[in-house]
């Protein structure tokens, strides 16, 4: 039987382009001729959902979210870490308003202040990423996309346990130290292999002198985790820009001091846990 309240669920109100447009997903998303995905505002659920603790630092939390508000987004596992921050700052335009308050700090006086910025003039900022980088390592062409949501969730996570047990370890003594180390060591051997795992997952192919393509990640882990650290920091410094690349993190503000009253460019930066925090 159908709802005779079904027409009032909430619609798509807002349709903004991805700023990967799908390149790299599996599992292509709907957009629309233009390009762009509808975005749903948040149920009650999902406001619940963000008030527990850490939540949208669990994997499966914001895994929820996305395919709550994205729902033409099949898998919300694969969404590239640019596209993430977009989604839910248009979420949250349609589920409080379309105001948010930042905090930048002055270059000319040094002080910190709090600024209201509009929701569609960021989200009309949007960085359209046309391809990956390739950059040349030792002879080596290596073509790189943003990471996913599912291997930045699993490295946050295992980040999250080692710290942890640092904290633990630091307040312990006598058995229960030794113990809490040898955990520790294990926690860092994982971590280990969650970075290169990070590290692979942004790493599209590999192109030898000769001009063989690797594709396969079991190889590409393997070199990764037998490359020279400098290797790996060209690979991870590239990656992290085009992991940031969706919106600008630079804006204009006007100081709010009045001893002061200058124009200057602050810095946002913009993650899931801010987005809502101060709704």
């Amino acid at each position: 039987m159908q709802n005779p309240l079904e027409d009032y669920y909430r619609q798509k109100e807002i349709y903004v382009p991805l700023p990967t447009q799908g390149l790299w997903y599996e599992n292509k998303p709907n957009l629309t001729d233009d390009g762009e995905i509808g975005v749903l505002p948040m149920t009650l659920n999902d406001e619940m959902l963000l008030n527990v603790p850490d939540t949208l630092y669990n994997g499966e939390s914001i895994y929820t979210l996305i395919a709550s508000i994205t729902p033409d987004i099949v898998d919300p596992k694969e969404v590239s870490l640019p596209d993430v921050d977009v989604i839910l700052l248009a979420s949250r335009a349609m589920t409080y308003d379309k105001k948010m308050q930042v905090e930048s700090k002055c270059v000319h006086c040094e002080k910190f202040s709090n600024y209201e910025m509009s929701i569609p003039d960021i989200l009309s900022k949007i960085n359209l990423i046309k391809g990956g980088v390739t950059i040349e390592i030792d002879g080596l062409q290596i073509e790189l996309r943003p990471n996913t949501l599912r291997s930045m969730n699993a490295f946050n996570m295992k980040n999250l346990t080692t710290t942890q047990l640092v904290q633990k370890l630091s307040n312990s003594e006598g058995d229960r130290k030794e113990e809490l180390s040898k955990n520790y060591m294990d926690s860092l051997r994982e971590i280990t292999i969650a970075n290169i795992e990070l590290l692979s997952d942004a790493i599209v192919k590999v192109t030898t002198p000769d001009g063989k393509e690797v594709i396969d990640q079991a190889s590409i882990q393997q070199w990764l985790a037998n490359a020279k650290k400098s290797v790996l920091t060209q690979i991870e410094n590239n990656s992290r820009k085009l992991n940031l690349n969706g919106l600008p993190d630079t804006y204009d503000f006007t100081c709010s001091h009045e001893e002061c009253g200058k124009k200057f460019k602050g810095t946002v930066e913009f993650n899931p846990s801010f987005f809502f925090s101060n709704s």
